[in-house]
């Protein structure tokens, strides 16, 4: 059951009977309450984003008072309606261009000034990014008015600067910021602002690391800014080669969703793996003997190993466990004065 967010501050145009105060299509005369029922209860909705998001009869947004009680309490959680159970607080509701706690378990943080992006690979199949992006094409005002159709937000770059204790940053948790219609001046502002914010630690991935490493001879790359590239197959093992150009004091390879072994990736010049299977209700599986080889081939080569999750019908079906414990190394920062040709 849900509860309506809005029962304080939604005030509809009253009907001739008592109503739920909202509904999953917003509609204020849909479900009338028992005669001599006093408080105000909603049907549960096919989704309970819409009722969360915006009202359009009051123009009463998520960010009431009794809006953000219930995000925090995490009461709402799940699209039922998608399948998809998404694994940051701020890919459900958040509004601006920083989530400040994330439940992405490799990071701390989120940091949006792109928005949006295109698929170039099998691990783009059932983003969840572009699931909850498009569920809002079309709504006047919201942040995914556009679904998502990549836009640029200029008004978020110095963002982080506001956050004086340090924190690891997931930059571009919701796109790509090397997609090719992001501008290359773009993202060179974006690399001033991470260099300036020098007391947090930036991990900016990407799925198009031939363009990352492009520019790289023309970006700063102080120690706390870390490249990293999405393998999720053999057939994408070339992306480690491009990553080896960049001179990032951590270079790091994200294999989730891990949709096969992953022998034929050179792990030379690597700093950092994460590993993690799909999640959602059309999750394909994730074998754990692809998971134990990469681990093992850390292990031996002296490389920080991270296993978020196996996956299933949420992203914590699974569990995190691999051979019985949690993996949760993280890598420590190393001066590159040149990158690998």
């Amino acid at each position: 059951m849900v509860w309506c967010v809005h029962a304080t501050a939604c005030v509809p145009p009253a009907p001739a009977y008592p109503v739920c105060r909202t509904s999953n299509t917003h509609d204020h005369t849909r479900h009338p309450l028992r005669a001599g029922e006093k408080r105000r209860r909603c049907v549960p909705p096919r989704s309970p984003w819409p009722s969360l998001l915006d009202c359009r009869a009051c123009d009463v947004r998520w960010t009431s008072r009794d809006a953000r009680r219930m995000l925090w309490r995490k009461q709402v959680l799940i699209s039922w309606t998608w399948g998809y159970q998404l694994d940051n607080v701020e890919h459900l509701y958040y509004r601006g261009g920083m989530s400040d706690k994330s439940a992405i378990e490799w990071t701390d943080a989120t940091w949006n000034p792109v928005t949006g992006c295109t698929q170039v690979s099998p691990g783009c199949d059932h983003c969840y990014a572009l699931t909850f992006a498009e569920r809002f094409r079309g709504v006047p005002g919201h942040h995914y008015e556009q679904g998502f159709d990549l836009r640029l937000w200029p008004e978020r770059l110095r963002l982080p600067l506001k956050w004086r204790q340090p924190r690891r940053i997931f930059a571009v948790s919701m796109g790509d910021p090397f997609h090719k219609d992001v501008p290359d001046d773009f993202i060179r502002r974006m690399w001033d602002v991470m260099v300036e914010a020098h007391w947090h630690s930036f991990q900016v991935l990407t799925k198009r690391p031939q363009r990352m490493a492009r520019l790289a001879a023309s970006l700063p790359w102080p120690s706390n800014i870390w490249a990293g590239t999405s393998i999720e197959t053999n057939q994408y093992a070339w992306r480690a080669n491009h990553l080896r150009r960049v001179p990032a004091a951590v270079r790091f390879i994200s294999a989730e969703p891990l949709l096969g072994s992953l022998e034929k990736v050179d792990l030379t010049d690597i700093d950092w793996v994460i590993t993690g299977g799909e999640s959602g209700h059309k999750h394909r599986p994730c074998d754990a003997e692809w998971v134990s080889d990469l681990q093992a081939r850390c292990q031996l080569e002296g490389i920080s190993f991270f296993h978020k999750q196996w996956g299933g019908r949420t992203p914590k079906a699974g569990g995190r466990e691999l051979h019985g414990r949690t993996w949760d190394e993280y890598p420590t920062p190393r001066i590159r004065a040149t990158a690998l040709l």
